[in-house]
């Protein structure tokens, strides 16, 4: 609708009837009291002319520090604010969009560039003609540049190099076709072969979940598994080598938790009840267990009942004393035997 404005379709009929007859001069826009450019000559007087401008590069708002990339675009006011020799220097000044911050860019005809004048602070930003892909105008106007279009020996210095690097860029590319038709040459067999590598590596994948998942339900645990690598089987082995160089007395004698007092507990507990096996083993037999439990044994000294010699006797028919980590196995043995007895 903005442009529609600017063309004045529409002539009323006071501009016929009033403003020509009466000897009025202008068109419509005179007959209006408007500029034809409308609400963007507001502050024409002052000369300032609001206009589309879009970012000419990547900067930094100094008022929100907010990013504003490059092609964003604003109602700037447009003034002319010096000269270049007879260039002249506009400069153009927004609002920033993210605050109430005012940037003002200026053109440089020095270096055909814009430069940021206040409020903002641009991006720098390091590139090549060969990295962008693109060519190099830098050179244009220059003494090197007019003398590539003047001097015959630097054009034929420019065509030999440009045909070096096409030389150079041919072997790339047939370098790069040969690698292509040795591996995709049949397009059937490659996708099949893809395809069967693919499938190998999702069976072995799902393989393994199934075996994580197997080991996390043992042990009790959510957490993802880490891959094994050699370096822990190498410590597992150092770890068990370690414990079977150890003195078995001395593995006997070592607890499996965290301090000797609830191992101590445990093998008292444990020995209070294979005496009490033992004392149903007697009554098995018809022995007066009360009897035998107030007698005492002069085998050593008279300090152990008959109860205790069956416990003892069975230790030494086993081939060595029970290690604490025999004590569980030890102990439910126990429970079973007064289960069956009651």
């Amino acid at each position: 609708m903005a442009d529609r404005k600017a063309t004045n379709k529409y002539y009323p009929p006071e501009y016929f009837d009033e403003y020509l007859e009466k000897g009025g001069k202008g068109g419509i826009n005179t007959f209006r009291g408007e500029h034809p450019l409308r609400e963007r000559a507001k502050k024409l007087k002052d000369g300032i002319l609001r206009v589309r401008f879009e970012m000419p590069f990547n900067i930094w708002c100094n008022g929100c520090e907010n990013h504003i990339g490059k092609g964003v675009r604003y109602n700037a006011d447009k003034s002319k604010v010096g000269n270049y020799h007879s260039t002249p220097i506009y400069s153009f000044r927004m609002k920033c969009h993210l605050c109430d911050n005012y940037i003002e860019i200026r053109t440089d005809p020095q270096t055909r560039d814009y430069v940021v004048y206040s409020g903002g602070k641009r991006k720098v930003e390091e590139w090549t003609a060969a990295d962008a892909e693109t060519i190099d105008l830098s050179n244009v106007g220059t003494v090197e540049g007019d003398r590539v279009g003047v001097d015959p020996f630097a054009s034929l210095e420019k065509e030999v190099a440009q045909l070096k690097k096409a030389e150079e860029g041919k072997k790339r590319l047939n370098s790069l076709k040969r690698d292509r038709d040795s591996r995709f040459r049949d397009d059937y067999a490659s996708s099949q072969r893809l395809r069967s590598i693919f499938r190998t590596e999702k069976k072995a994948i799902a393989e393994q979940k199934r075996e994580d998942d197997k080991l996390k339900i043992k042990l009790g645990v959510s957490m993802p598994l880490a891959t094994p690598k050699a370096s822990d089987a190498e410590k597992a082995k150092s770890v068990i080598a370690s414990r079977i160089n150890q003195p078995v007395r001395k593995r006997e004698r070592s607890t499996i938790f965290s301090h000797g007092r609830g191992s101590r507990s445990l093998q008292v507990s444990t020995k209070r009840s294979l005496a009490e096996v033992a004392a149903s083993k007697l009554r098995r037999k018809g022995v007066d267990v009360s009897r035998l439990q107030g007698r005492k044994s002069s085998t050593r000294g008279g300090r152990e009942s008959v109860v205790d010699q069956e416990l003892a006797g069975h230790f030494r028919r086993s081939t060595s004393s029970p290690s604490p980590a025999q004590i569980p196995n030890l102990k439910l043995r126990i429970e079973k035997r007064q289960r069956d007895d009651r």
